[in-house]
């Protein structure tokens, strides 16, 4: 948080030590199929691969406390102890077989939660999970409470489309979800 404060007070030396021991905390925080990047100036990135949205969660959390609790500086003109804090974004999405992730609307969604954190108050975490935008005839069933044949029958209607996604015929999730508010 506020890297460019810290640089503009204290000196740019600062501001790079302190991403460099983020970058040796965060690595070794993480497990050794987890990637740990630079993402932009004052950014860090974690892709944390088969990793559940509330364990991502909990894991954020615990960065956000260690990095809050172990990174920090001393100015060497004051001798006043600087404390770093981070904000953090945990985006996850969820893929159907035969779609991909759209990556542009996730790193949006990312940036926006970061942001979020930020203008929250930082040293936070955000959440967000993007839905794919397609949804499995089963997944439709649930949502509308409806059987397989009344799925059919919205389609036959022309109140759902049918897209083929790979081998597998999906319901836009739009859609769906624009009738399960209605109550169908």
């Amino acid at each position: 948080d506020n890297l460019s404060g810290i640089n503009k007070a204290h000196g740019y030396g600062v501001g790079d030590r302190i991403l460099e021991r983020m970058g040796i905390l965060m690595r070794a925080y993480f497990r050794q199929h987890d990637w740990v990047a630079r993402y932009s100036e004052d950014t860090i990135a974690v892709l944390l691969p088969e990793t559940t949205p509330a364990d991502a969660l909990t894991l954020a959390e615990r960065t956000r406390k260690m990095v809050e609790e172990r990174l920090t500086f001393r100015d060497y003109r004051t001798d006043q102890r600087a404390v770093v804090t981070v904000s953090v974004a945990v985006t996850s999405a969820r893929a159907l077989e035969g779609e991909p992730i759209d990556h542009v609307r996730f790193i949006a969604e990312a940036e926006a939660a970061l942001e979020r954190a930020k203008v929250g108050g930082r040293n936070r975490v955000e959440c967000v999970e993007i839905a794919p935008r397609l949804v499995s005839i089963e997944e439709a069933t649930r949502l509308l409470n409806t059987t397989i044949e009344g799925i059919e029958t919205l389609v036959a209607e022309g109140r759902l489309d049918t897209v083929n996604a790979g081998r597998h015929v999906r319901l836009e999730r739009k859609a769906v979800e624009a009738l399960a508010a209605q109550g169908l």
